[in-house]
């Protein structure tokens, strides 16, 4: 009898003590997601009398509605703040209201599912005969359920098998032997094993950089408070200041790192720090400041100085995202050195240059100086780099700043004995020289690039009537064909892809011309049938060339953008390279599209963007969480894109994982992947398996782009969808799974190991209902036309390099990447 009143007594402290951390937590619950603070589910209680549960949500709104009525690991239900209220248990809280009416007592049994006590022997029962508790002796052993499943299995079905009857054996004991005593030793027991164990040496082990860097930034926080209060107060620290200090560094250090671990700032890659991770800061700040200031209301230190919380808002945002910028610019440069270069000509373009070169510290230049022949801007700063002279004095700049690089902007050279003059002291001082030419001037075709300007100083002149070839062109750009006037000529980059095979096929039958660039890194397979066909023109070349994106832009009235590096592994091989040919090639992309008149662009991004997400269904609205460079740079380039919507109509598309049949085959995608594996080798083996993809198959992404390139402007302008189906979302286990059931005969292998983060699973309404885009084959299709062109021998040795990325990539490496500054002139005098 003694327990009960000492249940009320210490519920009513309890919920005296935390009321304010209670209405912290349903504040930010509401602002993080949609749906109701408190979690109500029946649960089963003494003399097996049901009651509703309380806890805080930490799950999408009808989560049990969406899934297994049990949390599974990585649970993609579980919300952004409901991750950390687990973490702490502070979803709990809630259910001292439960130990106020009588439901529940402090310690006892956990209350149980219906479901699940139906499944209860009469000798189980016998837990029902107590109430049931917040803290169980159970939970003490095992506080962290999740971590006892293993990969890949039914949750439901190990729970009741393994995991159900060992808790109940737990709590049987327990109630042969409980009492006031007991009690008292498990109430302190799960407060240890609560507070302890929030921070396990396997989490600190792994997360040892994130929690260094959540240190580093609490100090920070606690210093640039300080700081603004010495600023705004001039050193002064009185008596009847110290309180409101005291509080104000005790809610800096209970609530700054909650903002900063709610607003993402420790889930990204210092390599690649950007506008969106300076957006978080400012957010994670920004709420941090907030309920800072709340806290000082609640506990009447209203009149705390407005001036001191603004100053220390602007000194820590400025010290967080400053202090990583240092930390990427430092990792950047001990990484990649960059070389000393001289720019010849102060100039718009020369000016461009230099800013770009700085802006941009992934770029292989840096610039130490320029060179002018007009005595009059001798001693100038550019953007913080000195002229210190003319042409003549470049011997003498190279030898005092170590410069091993010259960029030359052509054909802004004042006059053409400039160039000369220049390109000669390159040569007697053995230095590399680039010549850069105006991107207005290769789209007007008002000059033409020589092979060796010192050798034929003649074609320096302005082209006036005088056509280039169209059958070779600087910087290897090769063209195949051309056509006549006639249909509209659409560009497709990457159109000897994967995707782009298709698509071409399809323009061909709905009566576009075609022009294709492409590198054909990965070969001409995808494009071999089409070689004489009178609508199709073929530019091998590569989309980071300025010169190549202006001879094939030349006349289109739309460009389908699908040239880039595909996949975790290939673009991880060289991320400068990817970086180039994925974000930069973009921004020249635009910039030529703009300056030509291009009516739209179609964009193919990626739903690899929402990376490891914590909501259940995605749509185009929902938290990006790249955890790839991949995703990265497809986030980056959609940036760009749409910031130069103004001048043409910009489409982007975010593909679900492509598989099937193309002209150009790969099987280093998913379902293309299983079901090679399981008709070869007659084994799958997997890496965790409970990753969530959206799947499309590749006759239907062709279908999609062609979409975006026809549908009205009012309906796609500066729109995203995501491309898919709604009913093609699986895990990588049931894809595993379906493929076994078509092919038959295969061992499917789950290993505990996840390697790959990346869990999304995503909804495609908005392309259905907007765009009216239903794709016509599903996951299985896919699987039975691959199972059926392997048994028939249709591909020949699938396991070649050709049909993998990745592989293709370590041994065919395509030539030094230097984004949009990349060379159309060149020459060395060291060769």
């Amino acid at each position: 009898m003694a327990k009960r009143p000492l249940d009320i007594v210490l519920a009513l402290i309890g919920l005296s003590l935390a009321w304010p951390v209670l209405l912290l937590i349903a504040l930010l619950i509401k602002l993080d997601s949609r749906g109701p603070v408190l979690f109500r589910q029946e649960r089963i209680g003494r003399a097996g009398k049901p009651f509703r549960l309380l806890k805080f949500r930490s799950m999408v709104d009808n989560a049990y509605a969406l899934g297994p009525r049990l949390t599974q690991k990585r649970d993609p239900r579980i919300t952004r703040i409901g991750q950390i209220l687990r973490w702490l248990k502070l979803d709990e809280l809630p259910q001292l209201i439960n130990v106020l009416k009588g439901d529940m007592s402090f310690i006892g049994p956990r209350p149980e599912d219906p479901h699940f006590v139906s499944l209860y022997t009469e000798e189980e029962r016998a837990v029902l005969s107590v109430r049931p508790g917040i803290v169980g002796p159970s939970q003490i052993k095992g506080r962290d359920e999740l971590e006892l499943y293993p990969e890949g299995v039914d949750t439901e079905q190990y729970y009741t098998e393994h995991i159900l009857p060992a808790k109940l054996q737990t709590d049987l004991e327990y109630v042969r032997r409980a009492s006031l005593w007991c009690d008292l030793q498990l109430l302190m027991a799960g407060i240890a094993a609560t507070v302890l164990g929030s921070f396990k040496s396997k989490y600190v082990r792994l997360n040892r950089r994130k929690i260094s860097f959540l240190g580093l930034d609490i100090a920070l926080s606690l210093s640039a408070y300080l700081l603004a209060f010495g600023l705004v107060f001039d050193w002064t620290i009185t008596s009847h200041a110290i309180p409101y200090l005291t509080l104000v560094c005790i809610s800096i250090v209970l609530f700054r790192p909650l903002c900063f671990m709610y607003c993402g700032l420790y889930q990204n890659i210092l390599k690649y720090l950007g506008t969106t991770e300076f957006t978080a800061v400012i957010k994670a700040v920004t709420l941090g400041s907030v309920l800072i200031s709340a806290n000082l209301f609640l506990f009447g230190f209203a009149s705390h100085s407005r001036a001191v919380l603004a100053t220390d808002w602007m000194l820590l945002v400025i010290a967080l995202f400053g202090y990583r910028l240092y930390l990427k610019a430092r990792a950047e440069l001990a990484s990649h050195p960059r070389i000393p270069t001289v720019i010849a000509g102060v100039t718009n373009m020369g000016e461009e240059l230099a800013r770009e070169l700085i802006r941009n510290p992934s770029l292989p230049y840096m610039p130490v100086a320029f060179l002018d022949n007009d005595p009059h801007k001798w001693g100038a700063l550019i953007h913080g780099v000195r002229v210190k002279g003319g042409i003549k004095d470049l011997a003498q700049v190279a030898r005092l700043t170590g410069a091993r690089m010259v960029l030359i902007p052509y054909p802004n050279m004042s006059t053409n004995g400039d160039l000369r003059d220049m390109i000669h002291q390159c040569r007697q001082q053995r230095l590399d020289y680039r010549a850069i030419p105006a991107l207005d001037h290769l789209l007007n075709g008002s000059f033409r690039l020589p092979e060796d300007p010192a050798a034929h100083t003649g074609d320096l002149e302005p082209a006036q009537h005088k056509a280039t070839s169209d059958k070779q062109e600087p910087g290897g750009a090769e063209t195949r064909a051309a056509f006549p006037k006639g249909p509209p000529v659409i560009l497709v980059t990457g159109g000897a892809g994967y995707v782009g095979s298709w698509l071409v096929r399809k323009l061909l039958e709905r009566n576009y011309r075609v022009r294709i660039l492409d590198s054909l890194l990965y070969g001409d397979r995808g494009l071999r049938d089409l070689a004489d066909h009178s609508h199709v023109e073929v530019i091998e070349g590569d989309i980071r060339h300025l010169w190549t994106m202006a001879r094939a832009i030349k006349g289109v009235s739309g460009v389908i953008a699908l040239a880039a590096f595909v996949g975790d592994a290939a673009c991880d091989l060289d991320p400068e390279e990817t970086i180039a040919t994925n974000y930069e090639s973009v921004r020249l992309l635009a910039d030529v599209c703009r300056r030509q008149g291009v009516r739209r662009v179609v964009f193919a991004s990626s739903c690899s963007v929402y990376g490891a997400n914590s909501a259940l269904v995605l749509n185009e609205g929902s938290w990006l969480n790249p955890v790839s460079l991949y995703a990265r740079t497809r986030i980056q380039a959609e940036e760009v894109l749409l910031r130069h919507a103004e001048s043409f109509e910009v489409v982007i598309l975010r593909l679900a994982t492509v598989f099937g049949l193309s002209p150009r085959m790969r099987f280093d995608l998913l379902v293309n992947t299983l079901t090679l594996n399981a008709v070869i080798n007659r084994r799958i083996q997997l890496f965790g398996g409970e990753q969530w993809r959206p799947n499309l198959h590749v006759c239907d992404a062709a279908d999609a782009f062609i979409l975006g390139l026809e549908a009205p402007a009012e309906k796609v302008q500066k729109g995203i969808f995501n491309v898919g189906s709604n009913e093609s979302n699986y895990t990588i286990a049931q894809i595993a799974e379906l493929v076994k059931q078509h092919v038959g005969q295969v061992k499917v292998e789950i290993k505990a190991d996840q390697a790959d983060q990346r869990n999304y699973r995503v909804g495609f309404d908005k392309i259905r209902y907007v765009l009216g885009f239903q794709p016509q084959f599903t996951v299985e299709d896919g699987i039975k036309e691959i199972a059926q062109a392997l048994a028939g021998g249709l591909i020949r040795d699938p396991a070649a390099d050709i049909y993998h990325n990745y592989r293709c990539l370590t041994k065919r490496r395509p030539s030094q990447a230097v984004g949009m500054l990349r060379p159309m002139l060149a020459g060395t005098a060291a060769t």
